[in-house]
């Protein structure tokens, strides 16, 4: 059977949420206290009360305020086995051979749903006020249901009045379900009052011949919220424990226990060293390695997990470890996490994220990550890049999100505390390097990605038509520099100079003094490198202006086309007439004189303006030949960087600022959505 549907109404911090579609492996991921712990929660509060065991009130219902009403909704679907079950019951108590009716392929009792409601003022006691199940015309109907006005405050008066309704023989209405005779039909109820008649009960619950099926689902249950402190059992499955756990940690060796003659304690014999250790000197991972195996390895998989952060204290290679093994063990499993791994390998169909927004929780079901995965993989992120944050600022490589990172730190905005992530988009496949597709790319991750974000890109050669495309397609969320790159940003000469200083110190050599002399010829020998660049820049400019052709000027389909039509002595000579003729047809269709001139008198008007000229020049180029001039070599990884930190708050531009403002606004806007 299957938990498929989850709602949950004033539940510690959850005041109304909503998990739909889960599936065998649901992951709910966001930041710390953001609610993940109390929806693993509402299923162990539901546990208690099928069980009978005493819960724990305090903090229970959202606002502290005990008179609002837990309400939680759980629909389940049985898998045949149980359906055949809760038919079987069913037909014994309707005094009915349910084997004649045709009910194989209908949707009778597919599903069952369950209300639950706790009493006003009192969380810890809580009852099924209505459960419905799917009938063969697959509608829903209502095969119970409790009348909660008849329940007091008080406790004890509480399980009087729900006994008094159960006395009174209170009818179930059957009439939509043709397999059930109509009317006058009672069900044999029975009560859970906890472990001790003696003192008040703990919580009541009311379970009939449905009833069986939650209470089956949930009963064999295992919550995981913590791992410390725990004391295992182990039983004739050891052999099979220890050997998962060294399949998880290979470091740890034969499995102990009893590891004392006093005392039955679990512990780990170390071959390196040859001695013992306890189990809760070992470590929290390997306790939590440990009591997953010993679930794992001695209960089916009609035992579902609800598991709280399984990744803690486990190096990656562990967590996937263990992430395949509960996937294999065929049970419902229901996780919390905050590791990349757990969402990039999973990729689960019911992927939530749970964010805290105005005191409250609420929940995002991600429908498609094998969607958003695939768009991801185009400019080489992943699904936890944008998943894991309540915001992202997409940026063209590696060196770019450093540096902004570098700038809103100096700027005193933490981006990740705030929830947002900075993604590079520098990994990216054909699609993003051929600069018509990156339109189409970059709406199809704004499209499925479900959090607040922002595109930052280059301004490079790009003509008004390509931005204006891009605008039209993307909107405010996307950012164009106004100048060339982001290099060019950094063109700042005592920042510039404070980076050539540390590198050479890094290289053990004496740094050029830090002077005036040197602030000036930092200055004077960036304006000239820019300066000498004009033919480059042109260049550029032309090759983006120029149309591209499908398959280059020569297609290999026209070559193919060539090959018979000659023996191999003359092929040599024809194709060459054949590329020569191509290229003179495609540089008269390019009208290449007239786009040179254009460019080339828009560029010496723009090239006259010094600060101008400082935005056009390719500011990599320009780091590059001007730490060439000190002897060194520019790392575009490493010194952009360097620069990015040694720039002073008001050596920033205004127009940096804004963009690391509107990132920073980001994580807001999610808190207020």
């Amino acid at each position: 059977m299957l938990l498929v549907e989850l709602d949950i109404e004033n539940f510690k911090s959850l005041e109304k949420v909503s998990l739909k579609g889960l599936q065998q492996l649901n992951v709910l991921i966001g930041p710390n206290n953001s609610g993940k712990s109390a929806i693993l929660g509402t299923l162990d509060y539901l546990r208690r009360v099928v069980l009978g065991q005493q819960i724990d009130t305090a903090g229970l219902v959202i606002g502290g305020d005990n008179r609002k009403q837990i309400r939680v909704r759980v629909r389940i679907k049985l898998g045949d086995k149980e359906r055949n079950q809760v038919i079987s019951n069913l037909a014994e108590y309707a005094k009915k051979d349910l084997r004649t009716v045709q009910i194989t392929d209908s949707q009778f009792l597919r599903m069952i749903e369950y209300h639950f409601e706790s009493v006003p003022r009192n969380p810890q006691i809580a009852h099924v006020v209505r459960t419905s199940t799917l009938a063969e015309d697959g509608k829903w109907v209502v095969i119970q249901q409790t009348s909660s006005d008849r329940l007091g405050s008080n406790p004890q008066a509480t399980i009087r009045n729900i006994l008094d309704l159960v006395r009174a023989g209170e009818p179930l209405s059957f009439e939509a379900l043709d397999v059930i005779t109509k009317g006058g039909h009672t069900i044999n109820w029975t009560y859970n009052f906890g472990a001790s008649r003696e003192q008040p009960p703990y919580n009541v619950v009311n379970p009939f011949w449905p009833f069986e099926v939650l209470s089956e689902y949930l009963g064999s249950a295992f919550v995981f919220s913590t791992f410390r402190h725990s004391q295992p059992k182990l039983g004739v499955q050891e052999s099979q424990i220890e050997e998962f756990v060294r399949a998880a940690l290979p470091h740890l060796g034969e499995l102990q226990t009893p590891l004392t003659v006093s005392e039955t304690e679990i512990g780990f014999h170390l071959e390196k060293g040859d001695h013992d250790v306890r189990l809760q000197d070992t470590g929290g991972g390997v306790e939590q390695i440990l009591m997953i195996a010993i679930v794992l390895v001695t209960t089916g998989s009609e035992s579902a997990l609800f598991l709280e952060e399984p990744e803690s204290h486990l190096h990656p290679g562990a967590q996937r470890f263990l992430l395949e093994r509960i996937s294999a063990s065929g049970r419902q499993v229901i996780l919390t996490t905050h590791s990349p791994v757990f969402v990039n390998t999973a990729q689960p169909r019911s992927l939530y994220r749970v964010s805290y927004k105005d005191e409250r929780t609420s929940v995002n079901h991600v429908a498609d990550s094998d969607a958003l995965s695939e768009v991801l993989s185009e400019i080489g992120a992943r699904n936890s890049d944008v998943l894991m944050s309540d915001g992202v600022l997409f940026v063209e490589g590696p060196s770019d999100r450093e540096t902004f990172m570098a700038w809103s730190d100096t700027l005193g905005k933490d981006l990740a505390a705030l929830g947002v992530g900075l993604v590079s988009m520098g990994g990216g496949g054909q699609a993003m390097r051929a600069a018509p597709l990156q339109a189409e790319v970059m709406a199809g991750i704004s499209k499925k990605a479900p959090v607040p974000h922002l595109f930052v890109l280059d301004r490079d050669e790009r003509s008004s038509e390509e931005i204006n495309r891009i605008n039209g397609v993307l909107g405010d969320r996307v950012r164009f520099l106004k100048r060339r790159e982001i290099e060019n940003y950094l063109l700042v000469p005592r920042a510039v100079l404070k980076a050539i200083r540390e590198k050479y110190e890094d290289a053990s050599k004496p740094p050029p003094p830090e002077s005036p002399e040197s602030l000036d010829a930092v200055r004077d020998a960036t304006e000239e490198i820019a300066e000498s660049l004009f033919g480059t820049v042109l260049l550029k400019r032309i090759r983006s202006r120029l149309p591209r052709l499908a398959g280059g000027p020569f297609p290999v389909d026209r070559m193919q086309k060539l090959i018979p039509q000659a023996p191999a002595p003359s092929l040599a000579k024809l194709v060459k007439e054949q590329i020569e003729e191509s290229f003179s047809t495609y540089a008269e269709n390019l009208k290449l004189d007239q786009v040179v001139s254009k460019e080339q008198k828009t560029l010496q008007k723009e090239w006259k303006d010094g600060r101008r000229r400082m935005e056009l020049a390719p500011g990599e180029e320009v780091l590059t030949a001007l730490f060439e001039r000190y002897g060194l070599k520019y790392n575009k990884q490493t010194d952009t960087v360097r620069i990015a930190r040694a720039m002073r708050e008001d050596e920033i531009p205004k127009e940096i600022k804004e963009i690391v403002g509107a990132a920073a606004e980001l994580g807001r806007l999610a808190t207020r959505e």
